[in-house]
């Protein structure tokens, strides 16, 4: 898996419009959408959570997913997580 994958989950979590916790999207959702195995997906979110990129829920299984802050900030310079000059680093 490319690192492109970790900014088309972050764009989907942002189109789907997950910005809190009363609008997160489930876990089987990114998986169903992104024909990613389980592994690799929960792999990829702890990193994600771990950088602040996403916010898990519950904290110790993590089944639904929102935007954290360094998306946030991102945000603030850029109109979505494809196109910008950094795809090459999300961490």
């Amino acid at each position: 898996m490319d690192k492109a994958i970790e900014w088309r989950i972050l764009q989907f979590l942002l189109e789907r419009g997950a910005f809190d916790r009363e609008h997160a999207v489930s876990r089987r959702e990114v998986k169903e959408r992104f024909k990613i195995k389980e592994s690799s997906l929960s792999q990829k979110m702890r990193k994600m959570a771990y950088y602040k990129w996403v916010v898990g829920h519950p904290e110790r299984y993590n089944r639904f997913y929102w935007l954290g802050e360094r998306a946030f900030e991102f945000l603030k310079d850029y109109k979505d997580f494809i196109n910008h000059p950094y795809r090459d680093f999300l961490y």
